[in-house]
């Protein structure tokens, strides 16, 4: 590894541990709010709340949001008699003694989408992804550096897996036409890399949600290990080939601020669109957005459905299967 990628990996490293303790661990859905009100009653018995407004009188049938300390989302009022005075409604969240007397409750300004947009992001979480993202894919990076990008097909298919088999993929394809002796290996490293695919995200997503496991343990492994003992049969299969024609696959450094911020993006975009899907549409859309999402980027949308399945607003079964079609999707794609 040269010093640029340690340059790249030290800055990484060091904005990632300033940055991290700073961000906030909530969703960012309190912006799109404005102080509607305080809190003045409370009756544990029922979970009515009684609420003093501001200048604006409550009406009954509105929502109201409630945030605690750090702008944690408590859950939300319904109003069901107002006044001008003040108004009362019930509670709607996990735990009534988080309210307290005089606490602010919050009414949403703005579109509608904006908040569930806004609802869906935590940008703690979301960094915190990028850096074990990257981790593992600075690994296969390192490896490639130390062996050499022209280390063999297969190594090259087996450590690019890791860094990002979508490039390893292409590079491979492309070096395909020009070799077309090597074409066997190259198709082998191809679906070793695909299937490296498999064990990654099982590994990211067991460290970020560690329930999901049961729903998406065995297809992962079954489509990881399927695929690592074809590519173990291609390559005896054609060993014989001449193995040194191996691309010089070129990966950009995950540690980098350009490639780590690249992923945030795509990934916060990703949240988004799951959340306005699974509340606009529906979660029975969600496959379709798995799918679609899947074609970009497996990681992505793999944390996307574990962050709806982790805020209650998908089962542990329907998220397991949308995972898992965006895995396939996404390994479809390479094959395209």
């Amino acid at each position: 590894v040269r010093p640029r990628e340690l340059e790249a990996v030290l800055l990484f490293l060091a904005i990632s541990f300033i940055v991290l303790p700073i961000l906030p661990n909530q969703t960012l859905n309190h912006l799109a709010t404005f102080e509607a009100g305080k809190v003045v009653q409370l009756d544990a018995d029922t979970q009515r709340v009684g609420i003093k407004s501001g200048e604006t009188p409550l009406e009954a049938g509105s929502r109201l949001e409630v945030f605690g300390s750090s702008w944690r989302y408590l859950g939300s009022i319904m109003v069901d008699r107002g006044d001008s005075e003040t108004s009362f409604g019930v509670f709607d969240g996990k735990s009534f003694t988080d309210l307290a007397i005089g606490q602010s409750v919050r009414s949403k300004k703005g579109p509608e989408a904006m908040y569930v947009v806004l609802a869906a992001l935590n940008p703690y979480r979301i960094w915190l992804i990028v850096v074990l993202v990257s981790l593992v894919s600075f690994l296969g990076y390192v490896l490639i550096k130390m062996l050499g990008s022209r280390a063999g097909i297969g190594l090259t298919g087996m450590f690019g897996g890791l860094v990002s088999s979508t490039v390893t993929t292409l590079s491979f394809a492309r070096r395909s036409r020009e070799i077309t002796v090597a074409v066997p290996l190259f198709a082998a490293a191809i679906i070793l890399a695909s299937s490296i695919m498999f064990p990654r995200l099982i590994v990211e997503i067991g460290i970020f949600n560690p329930t999901l496991m049961k729903g998406i343990f065995i297809p992962l492994a079954l489509m990881g290990v399927t695929g690592l003992l074809l590519a173990a049969y291609s390559f005896k299969r054609f060993g014989s080939v001449e193995d040194g024609n191996a691309p010089a696959v070129v990966f950009d450094n995950p540690f980098s601020l350009k490639s780590a911020i690249s992923f945030a993006l795509l990934f916060a975009l990703i949240l988004a669109i799951t959340r306005l899907a699974t509340t606009y549409l529906g979660d029975a859309w969600l496959p379709i957005v798995a799918i679609v999402s899947g074609l970009t980027d497996a990681d992505a949308i793999a944390f996307s459905i574990s962050n709806l399945h982790r805020s209650g607003l998908i089962s542990q079964d329907w998220a397991s299967f949308n995972l898992v079609l965006g895995a396939l999707s996404n390994t479809f794609m390479k094959l395209a």
